[in-house]
C-alpha cells in the first residue's frame, strides 16, 4: 500500500501538483456585496498581541467566530496556504496600501504588563518592477502570573519567535511565489491537574508488570513546538475566458521536545476552463504525512507511538461545473477523498453552492450542501490547543454533510446585514478533554451541530463596525456533552479614526456555556466522569494608535479590561488585565 502512495506522489509532482482555488464568484453583471474578511490568530490564554504581523493569513467565513487581535501592521505573505484568486489581489492591494503609508520597511517594539515583549521587523531586500524578496522577523512573549481556581498564582509562559523570507516573480501571464519560514513556540503547562499530585498510581508497562508511579510524574512542565516551512507555487493571471491554472507544493516540519516529528508534504493544484458565463474545472490535492516514530519514553510519549503515528496519505479530487447568469450563480461538484494506509479508503461529499439576487446589489439569497475531509495534522492541533499532549494522534475528521442557507442584504451603502442557518453531520469529530496530569487528550465521536447566526458590518471613512453572533446546538452520540464547545459566540469589533493621526478601537469576545470533562476518584482507584460547566467569557480589549510623524507611530493595547478570570481550556485560567505599548518606525 505504501508503494502505491509513493507512486501517486511522484505522478502528481510530475503531472499537476496542485494548489487549491476556493473562490466565491460574484454575479457577472453586478457589484459584489461587501464580504467580511478577517485576518485572525488563534485565541490562547496569553497576552494578546498589540499589532502582531500575521505570517499566514486565513480567509474566514462570516459564520466563523474567532477572536482577532487589534492589528496595526499586517504583512500578507504572497504564499497563501490555499489559492483564492478572488482574494489574492485584494490582499496584495492591502499590503501595497500599507507599505505606501508606512514607506517600505518597518520595525516595531513593545513591552507589556505583566511582563511581556513584542518585536516586529520587516524589510524588502529586493524590490523591482517584477521581482520582490521580503524578509520578516517576529517575537512575542509573556511571562506574567495567572491565578488558578485553587488560589495558586503560577507563571504562564508563552514565547514565539519567527523569521520568514518570501519571494515573488511576476511574468506576463503568471506569477511565481515561494517562501521559507521557521517558527518556535515555547510555553509551559501551567494549568491545574485533575489528579492530586501526591497520589500514587499503579501503571502497567505493557508486559503485565505493574509499577508505582507518583501522580506528579504525569504532570508536564515545559515544551516547545518547532515549525519549519518551505513552499513554492505559481498561478496564472485570472482570465474571464480560457484556461486558469495554479499549483503549489509546501513542506511543513513540526516537532516537539518529545522527539516526535511530523513531515507534511502538501501538494495542491487547480485548472479551470472559462467561456463567456460558465466554468468547468477541478481541484486536486495530496497530503502526505510521515512520522519519525521514536520509541516511547517517559510521560511525554506515554502512548504507543509506533501504532498511533503511522505514515499515511490523502488524495483529494474535486471536479465542478459553474453556471453564471445575470441574477444567479450555481456550482455543482463532487469532493472525493482517497486515504492510503489509514481510515476508510474512499470518502465522498457533495459540493453544491449557489447565490440568487432577488434585488441586484441589495438583496441576495445563498446556500449550499458540501462537506470536507480533514487530516488533523500535529501542526493544526497544536495551533488550536498548544496544551495537547505531544503523543496524541488525532484521526481524520469526515464531514459528509455541511448544509447552510442564508441571506445578505445591503441596508444602505455602508451597511450589510447577513443571516444564516446551518447543519453539519461529522464523523470523528474531535474534542479536547483533560487527562491524567495537566495536558489534554482527544476523544472522537459522531456528532451533528445546528447553528444559526447574524452579522452586521458598517464601513465608512472614519468608522468601522462588525457585529457577529452565532448559536450552536451540538448533539454527540457517546459523550455527555460536546466538550469545550460553546453554545453561543459573539464578536464585536469597532474602529474609529478620530483624525488623520489618531485611531481607537474596541473588541469584545463573548462565549457562552461550555462543559469540560472532569473525574471523581475513589479509594479503590475507580473513577466516574463529572462534567464541569465553564464560566462564560466576556473579554473586552481597547486599543489606540497615534501617528506622530510619517515615520513614527505609538500604540497602546489594553486587554481583558474587566479582568475576568475565565478558562478557554479547563484548568488553564486566563491572564487578568494586561496591556502592551510600544512604538513603530517606518523606513
Amino acid at each position: 500500500m505504501k508503494k502505491i502512495t509513493y507512486i501517486i506522489v511522484s505522478l502528481l509532482f510530475v503531472l499537476n501538483a496542485a494548489a487549491q482555488q476556493e473562490e466565491r464568484d460574484s454575479l457577472p453583471t453586478q457589484k459584489t456585496l461587501v464580504q467580511d474578511v478577517n485576518i485572525v490568530r488563534d485565541f490562547v490564554p496569553t497576552i494578546k498581541d498589540a499589532g502582531k504581523i500575521n505570517l499566514l493569513p486565513k480567509i474566514e467565513s462570516t459564520a466563523t467566530i474567532e477572536k482577532s487581535s487589534a492589528v496595526y501592521s499586517t504583512w500578507t505573505s504572497p504564499m497563501a496556504t490555499r489559492f483564492d484568486l478572488q482574494t489574492l489581489p485584494s490582499a496584495t492591494l492591502k499590503r501595497m496600501r500599507h507599505q505606501q503609508n508606512m514607506r517600505e520597511g518597518y520595525a516595531k517594539i513593545g513591552g507589556g504588563y505583566p511582563l511581556g515583549f513584542l518585536g516586529d521587523f520587516y524589510a524588502p531586500i529586493v524590490k523591482a518592477k517584477d521581482v520582490r524578496l521580503d524578509f520578516l522577523a517576529n517575537h512575542l512573549s509573556t511571562f506574567g502570573k495567572v491565578k488558578l481556581d485553587n488560589g495558586d498564582k503560577v507563571k504562564a509562559e508563552n514565547m514565539t519567535n519567527a523569521a520568514q523570507l518570501a519571494f515573488t516573480k511576476n511574468f506576463f501571464n503568471a506569477d511565481l511565489f515561494s517562501e521559507i519560514k521557521f517558527a518556535r513556540r515555547d510555553f509551559n503547562y501551567y494549568g491545574l491537574s485533575i489528579m492530586n499530585p501526591e497520589d500514587i498510581w499503579y501503571v502497567s508497562d505493557g508486559i503485565d508488570v505493574w509499577e508505582e508511579i507518583p501522580a506528579k510524574e504525569f504532570l508536564f512542565d515545559k515544551d516547545a513546538h518547532n515549525m519549519f516551512d518551505v513552499a513554492i507555487g505559481f498561478a496564472s493571471r485570472p482570465k474571464p475566458r480560457g484556461l486558469n491554472y495554479g499549483a503549489s507544493v509546501r513542506y511543513e516540519l513540526t516537532n516537539t521536545t518529545s522527539g516526535l516529528t511530523e513531515n507534511h508534504i502538501e501538494t495542491k493544484g487547480f485548472i479551470t476552463a472559462n467561456w463567456d458565463i460558465d466554468e468547468l474545472g477541478a481541484h486536486i490535492s495530496l497530503d502526505n504525512l510521515f512520522y519519525n516514530n521514536p520509541t516511547p519514553t517517559g510521560h511525554y510519549l506515554f502512548y504507543n507511538v509506533l501504532d498511533e503515528f503511522d505514515s499515511y496519505s490523502v488524495l483529494g479530487f474535486k471536479p465542478f461545473y459553474k453556471f453564471r447568469r445575470e441574477t444567479w450563480n450555481l456550482k455543482v461538484g463532487l469532493k472525493t477523498f482517497f486515504s492510503f494506509n489509514k481510515g476508510k479508503p474512499v470518502r465522498l461529499t457533495p459540493d453544491v453552492t449557489g447565490e440568487l439576487a432577488l434585488v441586484n446589489e441589495v438583496f441576495y439569497l445563498y446556500g449550499g450542501v458540501t462537506g470536507d475531509y480533514a487530516t488533523n495534522s500535529m501542526r493544526d492541533m497544536f495551533n488550536e490547543n498548544q496544551y495537547l499532549r505531544p503523543d496524541v494522534h488525532v484521526p481524520q475528521t469526515y464531514t459528509p454533510i455541511d448544509a447552510y442557507f442564508g441571506t445578505k442584504i445591503k441596508v444602505f451603502e455602508a451597511m450589510v446585514f447577513n443571516a444564516f442557518v446551518g447543519y453539519k453531520y461529522i464523523d470523528n469529530q474531535y474534542f479536547f478533554v483533560n487527562g491524567l496530569g495537566n495536558a489534554f487528550y482527544v476523544i472522537t465521536d459522531k456528532a451533528d451541530v445546528f447553528n444559526t447566526g447574524v452579522s452586521i458590518t458598517y464601513n465608512s471613512r472614519s468608522l468601522s463596525i462588525l457585529l457577529k453572533g452565532v448559536y450552536n446546538k451540538w448533539n454527540v452520540s457517546n459523550q455527555e456533552y460536546a466538550w469545550h464547545k460553546p453554545n453561543w459566540q459573539l464578536n464585536t469589533n469597532i474602529s474609529y479614526k478620530i483624525n488623520k493621526d489618531i485611531t481607537v478601537s474596541a473588541n469584545m469576545l463573548a462565549m457562552g456555556k461550555r462543559y469540560a470533562r472532569d473525574y471523581v476518584f475513589f479509594d479503590n482507584w475507580q473513577s466516574i466522569e463529572k462534567p464541569v460547566e465553564l464560566k462564560p467569557i466576556f473579554d473586552l480589549s481597547l486599543s489606540g494608535r497615534y501617528e506622530y510623524t510619517s515615520w513614527l507611530a505609538f500604540f497602546l493595547n489594553a486587554n481583558n479590561v474587566f479582568a475576568q478570570n475565565y478558562q478557554r481550556w479547563y484548568g488553564y485560567n486566563s491572564h487578568g488585565f494586561n496591556a502592551m505599548a510600544g512604538a513603530m518606525f517606518s523606513f
